[in-house]
């Protein structure tokens, strides 16, 4: 585990601070993943397949990555992943005061 040590003469004020912007960088990456969320579901809607599927598809390479949506759909795909991965990392913050 990664440890990174913070000091400060005023470490009251400090603490609620980097509290603040954790919560705040949560709340912002859980927007990007709710929004992400939404345009993978419109192109499932559109194309009649999920992601899922799309991603096994383009693992196989039996799909059109030529496809202007196609190509905007894999980027939402790996972005979703991003955003999961990196809530994730922020969720297990650990402030030791």
């Amino acid at each position: 585990m990664t440890q990174i040590m913070v000091t400060s003469s005023r470490k009251a004020a400090v603490l609620p601070l980097i509290q603040a912007a954790l919560r705040t960088e949560l709340g912002v990456i859980a927007t990007g993943i709710r929004r992400t969320q939404a345009r993978l579901h419109q192109f499932e809607q559109r194309y009649g397949y999920s992601t899922e599927q799309l991603l096994a598809n383009e693992a196989a390479q039996t799909v059109d990555d030529n496809s202007l949506d196609v190509i905007e759909w894999l980027g939402e795909s790996r972005m979703l992943a991003r955003l999961q991965a990196e809530y994730r990392e922020l969720t297990e913050i650990e402030i030791c005061s």
